[in-house]
């Protein structure tokens, strides 16, 4: 026919939402929604292919800069705090991991809706994991707060001076 082919992530939405976002993992392609995410499986998106939707996950992005791909993860904000996207394939069906910050801290709180108050602090938002240590960070116009994703510690801390002016996270 001569024609495109195209997917349509508001068929598999039930509201309006935006895209601020896109990872993978595991041979699947997630779409970070302001609303919900939407995780789809295989590798050919041709008419003839097997790229289908396979779930839509009611868990919101904050932002794009602020999704870290891991070799086997996904971590990123929420309006509740940080999130792991782990997909465990059990009887054929994906599942969404669990927080890897608990409650959300209320110093993280702030700094989320800091970021999402005003369009100049949200275009400040950056992140940065470095495997190494565990540390998944993330940076609005004035702080830095870091992630300890280690074995042994888990937890926030503030790095502050130095990083909270640093324009190097990626």
């Amino acid at each position: 026919t001569q024609g495109l082919n195209f997917i349509d992530l508001s068929f598999k939405h039930e509201k309006k939402d935006e895209l601020v976002g896109i990872s993978s993992v595991a041979n699947n392609l997630i779409f970070h929604g302001r609303e919900a995410l939407q995780v789809w499986s295989g590798d050919n998106p041709t008419f003839e292919g097997n790229f289908s939707w396979a779930k839509t996950v009611p868990i919101s992005t904050v932002h794009g800069n602020l999704i870290q791909e891991l070799p086997n993860d996904v971590l990123f904000m929420t309006d509740y705090g940080m999130r792991q996207l782990s997909t465990a394939f059990q009887s054929g069906e994906q599942s969404v991991g669990e927080d890897i910050g608990e409650d959300i801290d209320p110093t993280i709180e702030a700094m989320v809706s800091r970021l999402k108050a005003s369009s100049s602090v949200y275009k400040t938002a950056e992140s940065f994991y470095y495997a190494k240590e565990g540390l998944y960070g993330f940076k609005d116009s004035s702080e830095v707060a870091v992630y300890v994703v280690a074995k042994k510690a888990k937890g926030w801390v503030l790095f502050k001076d130095a990083f909270a002016s640093s324009r190097a996270f990626s």
